[in-house]
Parts: structure tokens; sequence; C-alpha cells
């Protein structure tokens, strides 16, 4: 029994003399993997997916950006559609256009744009509406409704879009003499068909 315990403690004292202080065991997760192994895969992993996600964003942004102008695009084609509806219906009942907002029925529930009615020298022949976008990244529009016969029934109405973004909205077109004449939106502008 003796020589069992000397044994038992010179082995313990071996063990010691072969592991120098400053140096310990690696710390053991279950199975065996050292914790550092994990972490080093987890950092791995975690890049990978940043590098992924990174990549997915990169192709998705502009076509997300894309879809927002779109619809601010659309938002603005529907309220001065909108306008230019209510001006023909006000022209009709009152023989002038409206000059402001204010005046015709229609509710504006539009958050992209700020719309006004532009008052015309001669309110009785033609009605200009824009429409600013509140953030710089979308573009304008001016909308317009020309009576071109002395009678009242013919109404051209259309809508002038910015070719590119700007605050600034198109110039009003020139009034055209006859319906069948067309109406050119101002340089830097399209028609919007």
């Amino acid at each position: 029994m003796y020589v069992g315990a000397c044994y038992a403690h010179l082995h313990r004292e071996c063990m010691m003399t072969q592991m120098p202080d400053s140096v310990s065991p690696t710390p053991q997760k279950k199975g065996g993997v050292p914790i550092i192994v994990w972490l080093l895969g987890g950092c791995g992993c975690l890049g990978f997916g940043t590098v992924f996600l990174g990549i997915i964003a990169a192709i998705a942004l502009p076509s997300f950006l894309n879809q927002v102008e779109k619809a601010g695009g659309s938002e603005a084609k529907s309220t001065i559609g909108m306008i230019n509806r209510a001006q023909q219906a006000f022209q009709l009942k009152n023989e002038t256009f409206a000059t402001s907002i204010n005046e015709l029925d229609v509710s504006i529930s539009g958050q992209l744009f700020e719309y006004q009615v532009i008052p015309q020298p001669d309110p009785s022949k033609s009605a200009i509406a824009t429409a600013i976008p509140v953030e710089p990244n979308f573009k304008s529009y001016t909308g317009f409704g020309f009576l071109v016969d002395s009678a009242g029934y013919d109404f051209i109405s259309g809508l002038c879009e910015s070719d590119a973004p700007s605050r600034i909205p198109p110039a009003a077109p020139s009034r055209p003499s006859a319906e069948t004449e067309s109406v050119q939106c101002p340089p830097g502008s399209s028609l919007v068909e």
C-alpha cells in the first residue's frame, strides 16, 4: 500500500514538472473540441454571413430604391390627374379655372409631394398645378389644363415630368391654339402619356 501511495505521489509530481506553470491546458468544450476552434469557426461564419448579406443588399437596394421612386411618381401622377379633372369640372361650372386647390373639390393625401395650383394670367383659358417632391431624389411634375375653344368644350390636359430628380417643377407648357395641336413640354421634361 505504501508503494502505491508513493507511486501516485510521484506521478503527480512528474505531471507538475512536465507542464510549466505558465501553460495551462486548453479548455475543452463538449465533444472534445477546443473553445478556440468554436470561436474561430463562429467568427468565420459571421464573416461569411456579413459578406453574403452585403452582396444581397447590393443587389436588392437599387431595385428597392427604383420601386420607391416609381411609387412616388405614381402618387404625383394620380394626384395631378385628379386636380386636372377637378379643374375641368370647375371650369364647366364657373367658366373659369380655380386659382387654388382650396377652390377645388379634391382631397389630397399624398406625403411625398407638395401640391399647388399656380394662378394664371387668364384663368378662363388655362390651369397649371405642380407636384414638388419633399425628398430631392424624386422627379417633379407640372400638370396642365387648357381650354382651346370659346364654347368651353375642348379641354386638353396632361402632365410634364422632369427628366431627372429635381425639386423644381418643369415650366408650364404653352397653350395650344387648337385641339389638334399637341402640347410640348419644355426642355428638361417629358410629356407623360
